[in-house]
């Protein structure tokens, strides 16, 4: 390191508080507004601090400090995303902080340091600026994705219900395609809801499948089985014309299942005729 990077460095690293401050007062008023409501300020102020240090580090000494950056700025991007701040908010945040410090360092740069030392050190301090908002931008993407993932999920949940009819009968009326992550929540609401409602039926409603093949007709065995194995007998029902004949077709045996056209007959032959009413 040069004598004139060490000094920018030092003299980063020595104004880094008020630095983080003016960095602060110069974001928009959603950050400002959602920090103060989820009282982050002080943390975010305290990450921001360090963050600036480990820049002034760079210069200053020979220590590696690109993970330090990845530690801080990933505990300001957790805290922003917690707070409901937007991504542009939060890049808008970090971004400014090279500019920050050249107008605070403004007129020690005309005395003291030459363009060409302002160069060689942002050649330093803008790859690990870049990093800081890089891991931002992954912290929201992330985030991001596990909302998605959970919004999926309700939404599945929400597809395949579970409606109890009596004490010990229920419902699972199930519409659409079944791939092999359907299958699997198929079967998770099934054994958690016939146990949790201490079914000993549940009709496995299918008229609302569009299509039945090998992987799903195995899917649907599997559900059987392990109901049968917590003491709930499964009766599907229906199952149309056209299914039918795609079963026959492939060869899949229905014959050790019972098995009813339609809902409304299942109901009617356990003595439900109405079953709005029963409900």
């Amino acid at each position: 390191m040069t004598k004139q990077l060490v000094f920018i460095g030092e003299r980063i690293s020595k104004e880094k508080k008020q630095l983080a401050k003016e960095l602060f007062n110069l974001t928009g008023s959603e950050y400002k507004q959602k920090s103060k409501r989820y009282k982050i300020e002080k943390e975010l102020l305290n990450h921001t601090t360090e963050l600036i240090q480990y820049l002034g580090d760079s210069l200053s000494t020979n220590v590696q400090v690109t993970k330090r950056i990845e530690i801080q700025a990933t505990y300001i991007g957790e805290l922003t995303t917690k707070s409901g701040i937007s991504l542009k908010e939060a890049i808008q945040f970090i971004s400014p902080i090279r500019n920050i410090i050249w107008t605070t360092f403004e007129k020690e740069i005309e005395d003291k340091i030459s363009r060409l030392d302002i160069l060689s050190s942002n050649k330093i301090i803008d790859p690990l600026i870049d990093e800081a908002i890089y891991i931002l931008i992954k912290i929201y993407e992330e985030n991001n994705k596990e909302i998605v993932e959970v919004a999926y999920r309700a939404l599945e949940e929400l597809s395949v219900p579970v409606i109890p009819i009596t004490e010990d009968i229920g419902i699972m009326s199930i519409i659409g395609e079944i791939d092999t992550r359907r299958s699997a929540l198929i079967m998770e609401t099934a054994l958690n809801k016939s146990s949790s409602l201490k079914f000993k039926v549940l009709f496995l409603d299918i008229s609302g499948v569009e299509i039945i093949d090998t992987m799903v007709a195995d899917n649907l065995f599997n559900v059987i089985y392990a109901l049968k194995l917590l003491g709930v007998k499964t009766v599907i029902t229906g199952i149309r014309p056209e299914i039918a004949q795609t079963t026959v077709k492939l060869g899949i045996d229905f014959k050790t299942i019972d098995t009813k056209s339609t809902l409304a007959q299942a109901l009617k032959e356990i003595g439900i005729k109405d079953i709005n009413k029963d409900i």
